[in-house]
């Protein structure tokens, strides 16, 4: 409808200036392309959205996943952590959220929220457990020595030994790494 009043608009300021009025037929068309032409730029942005999210996935039967998040904002040194807790049907055994403040960094941000999810699931008793998080970089410090020399370290020394006796693996979009590497 807005294609059509905005092409018959455009057409009355023409004739208005001096031009020949165009046939109804040729009007018709262009408010038929214009029209086809945005449906056509809505589809590819709707068929585009999907594929650059990734879903969720359950765990293996028996295990429980647990999820750890946090930000962190680098002008106020501060952020927050979160974590869920779910089972292989995807229902929320437990879940937690918290605030950080003096954060030197966004690895220290998700280290701590992993090891309060993982602290939590302990807590909890959890003794088959995933744990994934997006930060590739915590994993890495989790499953190797690399980065026993970081502010982090005590914070990691804890989380890599915290998930080795409770917990079988960790996750980093969908890559498995064993919790008892170190």
């Amino acid at each position: 409808m807005v294609v059509l009043l905005w092409n018959w608009w455009a057409e009355r300021n023409r004739v208005r200036e001096g031009d020949k009025p165009r046939p109804t037929i040729s009007i018709a068309h262009s408010v038929e392309v214009y029209a086809w032409e945005i449906l056509n730029i809505f589809r590819q942005q709707k068929e585009k959205a999907p594929a650059n999210r990734e879903q969720w996935c359950k765990p293996n039967v028996g295990y429980l996943k647990i999820n750890c998040d946090a930000a962190f904002n680098e002008a106020k040194r501060n952020g927050g952590w979160g974590y869920v807790i779910r089972d292989e049907e995807g229902d929320v055994v437990s879940a937690g959220r918290g605030r950080l403040n003096h954060v030197l960094d966004s690895f220290q941000a998700e280290v701590i929220a992993c090891l309060q999810g993982v602290q939590a699931a302990t807590e909890l008793g959890i003794g088959k457990a995933v744990v994934e998080t997006d930060a590739l970089q915590v994993v890495h410090a989790c499953t190797s020595k690399a980065c026993d020399l970081t502010t982090a370290r005590s914070l990691i020394s804890e989380l890599r030994h915290t998930a080795a006796d409770n917990f079988l693996f960790f996750l980093d979009n969908g890559t498995k790494v064993p919790a008892s590497t170190p």
